[in-house]
């Protein structure tokens, strides 16, 4: 029994912290952020087709998603400060998989989508990434980065699982079905998470960073760090805030509208899915990546790598059609896109510690989301005037660049080489 206490739980030999990241990352995949950022971009052209909605009239159900996410994540965040991240999970992760499911009953009113989706965000925000990214903060200090690597490339996870199973099943059994398919799938696999893994807390000291670091743990201390209310009086908290807008819009403008953008490239569906899951492969590659090198080398230097690649990549995808060059294109968004999360979490946790971090980050995700309400719509109303994406993914490359400038000179304020507190 002594030896248990110090050694730390390890089911089938791996670390119980590491089976907790696991459990944040399934989460991830099957909450709010999956449905906007990869399964209703899989049923965009079906519901456009069935009920003659142009794509920026479909489309626009992801800002109608956003309205209430600019209130409920800041508002998620603070309960989850002060509830902690299970109480709020055990509501939206059983709230998003019913409002999914309901869009079957659509029958050509864009009113009833719109709606759908605006309850979507308004139930679902407790499955944000603010909820996981605090439970790995419960976890892990000296590999916090990886921590949340691990967590958020849940969202890769689906990109890479959901977009061919959507389209078999739309092509087997119809829209309908699939969406309550992916429905009855994100209820079953979300609820048995929840009620086993995300239930579980450190037992002590030695089950911190999976055991890998012993002694004290001063940064997990949920209540170390600045309150919110001195953090909203900084002017970094408000310059992250700002940098995540235009971050937001390239990059949900791209993952609701991809499967339109490589099928008008002469990419099947099938195919077009298969991208999909390329850039998802992509993103939990990023995720990791970032999560070690965010532990072990300067935080400046890795934020300025993540976001100067993406815009090289939306500038390659708007002046070549070739399938090579777009593969690579959007390997290299993918990556930026993977890691912008990563870069938020590390800078929040890092500069104003647990004491207020849902709040906090349920802010900047806010701040992002007033990107995410535009980009989608922009990019595919920018199709419906000219007949093309390329202008627009240009002007996306633009504002990674500028995101990209302004949150490396942020990470120079990270304490320490590898920015560890």
């Amino acid at each position: 029994m002594i030896e248990h206490d110090i050694s730390g739980r390890r089911p089938l030999g791996l670390p119980i912290a590491w089976w907790v990241a696991l459990g944040t990352a399934i989460g991830l995949s099957v909450g709010f952020s999956a449905v906007a950022s990869t399964v209703f971009g899989q049923f965009v052209t079906p519901l456009s087709q069935a009920f003659g909605w142009s794509r920026g009239e479909t489309t626009l159900a992801v800002a109608f998603a956003n309205i209430p996410l600019l209130l409920m994540a800041p508002l998620f965040g603070v309960l989850i400060d002060r509830m902690g991240a299970w109480r709020t999970l055990c509501v939206s992760q059983v709230a998003v998989p019913l409002i999914l499911m309901s869009l079957a009953t659509l029958q050509g009113s864009l009113t009833q989508l719109y709606i759908s989706f605006f309850l979507l965000a308004l139930f679902g925000a407790g499955t944000l990434p603010a909820a996981y990214t605090r439970i790995i903060l419960t976890w892990f200090d000296r590999r916090r980065g990886l921590g949340f690597g691990i967590a958020l490339s849940g969202v890769g996870l689906a990109s890479l699982v959901l977009p061919p199973i959507s389209q078999a099943l739309i092509g087997a059994f119809g829209w309908r079905m699939a969406i309550v398919s992916i429905g009855v799938l994100f209820l079953l696999v979300g609820g048995l998470n929840v009620a086993t893994l995300l239930r579980i807390r450190p037992q002590g000291p030695h089950e911190i960073d999976a055991g890998a670091a012993s002694g004290s743990h001063p940064a997990i201390d949920p209540l170390s760090g600045i309150p919110w209310r001195k953090a909203l009086r900084t002017m970094t908290y408000w310059t992250i805030a700002l940098a995540f807008v235009p971050l937001g819009a390239a990059s949900m403008g791209l993952l609701v509208n991809l499967p339109s953008i490589l099928a008008d490239r002469g990419f099947s569906p099938l195919a077009a899915a298969s991208g999909v899951s390329i850039l998802g492969a992509t993103l939990i590659f990023a995720r990791l990546v970032t999560g070690w090198l965010l532990d072990n080398v300067s935080t400046m230097y890795v934020v300025a790598v993540i976001f100067a690649a993406p815009a090289l990549g939306f500038f390659l995808l708007a002046d070549s059609h070739t399938a090579g060059i777009t593969a690579f294109a959007i390997f290299l968004i993918a990556f930026g896109i993977g890691a912008e999360f990563d870069v938020m979490a590390f800078l929040l946790s890092r500069l104003f510690g647990p004491i207020s971090y849902g709040g906090l980050y349920g802010g900047v995700y806010a701040a992002y989301n007033i990107g995410v309400a535009v980009g989608p719509a922009y990019l595919a109303t920018r199709f419906d005037a000219s007949g093309t994406y390329d202008l627009a993914l240009a002007v996306f490359a633009v504002l990674f660049l500028l995101s990209g400038a302004v949150l490396t000179i942020v990470a120079r304020r990270v304490p320490g080489a590898a920015g560890a507190a």
